[in-house]
């Protein structure tokens, strides 16, 4: 079975979950987005944007940029038919079924891009490097998409471990990754790795910010949400998790600051 199509039965399965369950946690992760996004650019209300949002799930993210931005229109593209049968109809919405690496899209047609949460179901089963070099490289490839003067925003999550930052991100990869008999997925979704089968490589920032700059964009914004760490996971040598947002302009546009580079210690 194709990595995509792992990908797209996990969502279609469990898309009350992202869609419902977590809905509140996400709304709110959505609204920090926006406010990010309203901080690093120049956006107004009468901003005419033409957005992508790739891997938009049910579209809550681009409700509220279309609530923010009447002159807006979002373009929500996913691999799942059942995410995006959840997704509010609004005129300025149009919902594509597309796979996030093989988007149907014309070159340069967007202001803004979106990939939330998305990065880190790029999985190559052949291995951890070799994912992290799937992820830089789709990462690469959507400067194609942008207008001049557009920018990527990225929402993704971060893992650092005590002694190597990297311990953990490797563990939970080859623990989603792995063919587990049902007795022991159930075990590993029960211990939070809910994406088991169809992997997920979660990185530290300092690999996100490698990333950022072997794909071609530098940094125009840059804030790290941290997560409460719970005992048991610091016991397991888990130091730092939480949400990453970056702003990303191609390294060959001007932006209208200098680039912040990405913090990988202290408070963020």
């Amino acid at each position: 079975m194709s990595g995509s199509l792992r990908v797209q039965q996990h969502f279609d399965e469990h898309s009350s979950e992202y869609a419902e369950k977590y809905s509140d946690t996400y709304m709110v992760l959505c609204r920090n987005e926006n406010r990010f996004l309203r901080q690093h650019t120049s956006y107004t209300p009468t901003s005419e944007l033409d957005v992508l949002d790739i891997g938009a799930g049910a579209g809550t993210w681009g409700d509220l940029l279309l609530e923010e931005y009447p002159q807006a229109r979002v373009v929500c593209a996913d691999l799942s038919f059942v995410m995006l049968r959840r997704n509010r109809r609004d005129a300025r919405k149009d919902l594509v079924r597309t796979d996030a690496t093989r988007p149907p899209f014309a070159p340069h047609g967007f202001d803004l891009v979106s990939i939330s949460a998305l990065m880190h179901h790029l999985i190559d089963y052949s291995g951890y490097a070799a994912t992290i070099r799937n992820i830089t490289s789709f990462l690469g490839s959507t400067k194609s998409l942008l207008k001049p003067g557009g920018y990527v925003i990225v929402r993704e999550i971060y893992h650092e471990s005590l002694g190597r930052e990297n311990t953990v991100s490797q563990l939970l990869f080859y623990l989603s990754t792995m063919a587990a008999p049902g007795p022991l997925r159930s075990l590993l979704r029960a211990g939070g790795i809910r994406s088991q089968g169809a992997g997920a490589c979660f990185l530290t920032r300092r690999q996100w910010a490698s990333v950022v700059a072997e794909s071609g964009y530098r940094v125009v914004g840059e804030e790290a949400l941290d997560w409460k760490v719970p005992v048991r996971r610091q016991l397991a040598t888990l130091r730092r998790s939480g949400d990453l947002f970056l702003l990303l302009s191609p390294m060959e546009e001007a932006v209208p600051a200098p680039a912040k580079p990405l913090s990988v210690g202290g408070t963020s």
